[in-house]
């Protein structure tokens, strides 16, 4: 029986310790919305270098829970609100941080034509849309455009605006759960008026 201890103990005795923890620097740095995003891949190591196998439990929490939650059941954490917060990996005594940054879009800037503006029909007008925060374009984030009737005016995925018939048509542009509306109206163009001299008789 006490030849089975020792053994025993050999044995925990001469099981790799963790020394380190490496996260997958894949995962993103910056996210923009509220949904939930996966936690990076933790690898264990040795003093060696080695991972360690089987690989340790790795548990998971949160510099600040009023900035991310951290759900180690599910693998993911859910930003809050915007900031930074580390997002910390431990086993045993051994940590590892991840920097997650949270930007949270607060509008969507357009630019090319005013909301009211007339457009006439055949003459296509370029709009320009960015997803913002504070003012500050998000580049990561595409907007997405869409006409209130394009038998009024049609929109491609550029934000060209053509005008084909008369009357009143809303241009959608939309981003980062954002969106920014323009009030359009579409006129006939003005005939140019042609100045004929009076015959003598």
């Amino acid at each position: 029986m006490n030849k089975l201890i020792l053994i025993a103990s050999l044995l925990v005795g001469c099981a790799p310790q963790p020394a380190s923890i490496v996260l997958d620097t894949t995962a993103a740095s910056t996210v923009y919305e509220t949904a939930p995003v996966a936690l990076p891949t933790a690898k264990v190591l040795d003093a060696g270098g080695a991972a360690i196998e089987p690989a340790p439990v790795v548990t998971w929490s949160t510099s600040d829970g009023a900035l991310a939650t951290v759900d180690g059941a599910t693998g993911t954490v859910t930003p809050i609100a915007e900031g930074t917060v580390e997002i910390v990996a431990t086993v045993g005594e051994v940590k590892a941080s991840w920097p997650l940054t949270v930007v949270l879009p607060d509008g969507v800037a357009v630019t090319g034509a005013t909301d009211g503006q007339s457009l006439t029909i055949g003459t296509p007008v370029q709009l320009t849309g960015q997803v913002v925060n504070d003012d500050q374009p998000i580049a990561a984030l595409p907007v997405t455009w869409k006409s209130s009737d394009e038998a009024i005016a049609t929109v491609d995925g550029a934000g060209l605006v053509t005008p084909v018939a008369e009357g009143a048509v809303s241009v959608t542009a939309e981003g980062g759960g954002k969106s920014a509306v323009l009030a359009l109206t579409v006129a006939a163009p003005v005939a140019d008026l042609v100045n004929v001299a009076p015959t003598t008789p």
